[in-house]
């Protein structure tokens, strides 16, 4: 399903929903819990949850509305509640929960590089590590990866720490908030205003924002990350 929003006025947008021609052609089974990201005319489907979870990834293309499924040789285990964000013509995937894996999140760091149509695992430097998560927010910033909240299959509770995988060094560190504590939030949702490297970007609460709110000449100080729900 297509939605295009068309501004006619600033009061009144008028919403065109198109469904694709091809509804019976080829296409992945109907699911839940996935990730969808988009890299150039592709949109790449992986994961989720139907009667079975999944590790299949799949292709569509919005230049002629039609799916591929990408084989693979050496897939993830399958998965759901993960996230996944975009670096360039990578997709990185974390998290989640595994039924191959006593329902714990898997730790492991995949790489799908949309090149190739093949999938990595590198190794991690180090042992700072953000722990096994579900439910959790990951964001794209730069070439780097913020993880933040969801609960932790491993210690069996929430967690608000957050952390940033550096892709280019394959390590995590530990993010420090300036300001107030991150939240305890699972299955929140966040967005990234301004893409600046992480060490200038402070988490804000939608719910609670400075009571000095910027003017437009002043809005470069608020860039950050927004954080809503849970």
């Amino acid at each position: 399903m297509l939605i295009n929003p068309n501004r006619h006025s600033l009061d009144k947008i008028k919403i065109t929903i198109a469904v694709s021609s091809l509804v019976k052609a080829f296409k992945p089974t109907s699911r839940s819990m996935f990730t969808i990201n988009i890299i150039n005319n592709n949109i790449y489907l992986f994961g989720g949850l139907n009667a079975n979870s999944n590790n299949d990834i799949w292709k569509f293309s919005i230049i002629d509305h039609s799916w591929f499924k990408i084989p693979s040789k050496e897939p993830p285990v399958p998965r759901y509640n993960h996230t996944s964000v975009t670096m360039g013509e990578e997709i990185v995937i974390y998290g989640g929960v595994s039924p191959f894996n006593y329902f714990k999140a898997p730790e492991e760091i995949v790489l799908f590089n949309t090149a190739t149509e093949t999938f990595s695992y590198p190794r991690i430097i180090g042992k700072t590590k953000p722990g096994c998560r579900k439910g959790h927010i990951a964001l794209a910033v730069s070439q780097s990866m913020l993880v933040q909240g969801g609960f932790d299959t491993d210690k069996q509770t929430f967690v608000s720490s957050a952390y940033i995988y550096h892709l280019t060094k394959s390590a995590w560190t530990e993010f420090e908030s300036f300001g107030e504590p991150l939240p305890y939030l699972m299955y929140h949702s966040a967005v990234v205003a301004n893409d600046y490297a992480y060490c200038t970007l402070q988490p804000y609460s939608i719910y609670r924002l400075p009571a000095d709110l910027p003017t437009n000449r002043e809005k470069k100080k608020y860039e950050g990350i927004y954080i809503f729900g849970g």
